[in-house]
């Protein structure tokens, strides 16, 4: 299954991109949200999207919203180093199903462990 992973740090989504595409995913990549969102609105492939929530340009909630106003299956898991941003979890963002945060800095195992569940959600959800 394709995915598309959003973060701003370069390097950290080198490494995340790499360690996902050895465990079988194909990865797309981009380095703010509205280089996302363009890229949600054209790879209809998508099943999950890996975003960080601060993002330049457009914050990743917005994008996911956005995209998921279209494609209400697809699932995502958001990072963020701020603990304060749990808080999307209290207004109902994180309650859909499909959905998960991870904060930061996070183990890249346990990353792809938390993909894998969201995937096998959406497998099972289709």
């Amino acid at each position: 299954m394709t995915l598309l992973l959003v973060d701003d740090d370069c390097s950290l989504r080198r490494r995340t991109a790499s360690r996902l595409r050895r465990h079988g995913h194909a990865v797309i990549t981009a380095a703010h949200g509205q280089e996302g969102w363009m890229i949600l609105r054209t790879e209809s492939s998508i099943r999950l999207v890996v975003t960080e929530v601060q993002l330049p340009l457009l914050d990743g909630r917005t994008m996911v919203a956005m995209a998921r106003g279209r494609r209400p299956e697809l699932c995502v898991l958001f990072t963020t180093r701020h603990p304060e941003t749990l808080a999307l979890s209290h207004d109902g963002v994180l309650a859909q199903p499909g959905m998960d945060m991870l904060l930061k800095p996070f183990d890249l195992d346990l990353l792809v462990g938390r993909v894998h569940a969201l995937l096998q959600h959406a497998t099972h959800s289709s």
